[in-house]
């Protein structure tokens, strides 16, 4: 499998079946963006713990 785009994304192997492995922290960065997007911090800061003021 070839991976473009997106850096922290990894290739995990499962019972022989390649998958998508997207770590916790940038999950959530995404999930919460989506779910509120004019609310979200940049992605380097919600991961450095920064608050929004």
């Amino acid at each position: 499998m070839k991976m473009e785009g997106v850096p922290y994304r990894h290739v995990r192997t499962i019972d022989s079946q390649q998958l998508i492995a997207i770590p916790e922290d940038r999950y959530q960065y995404y999930t919460d963006k989506r779910d509120n997007p004019s609310e979200v911090i940049d992605i380097d800061d919600f991961l450095a713990g920064k608050d929004q003021s």
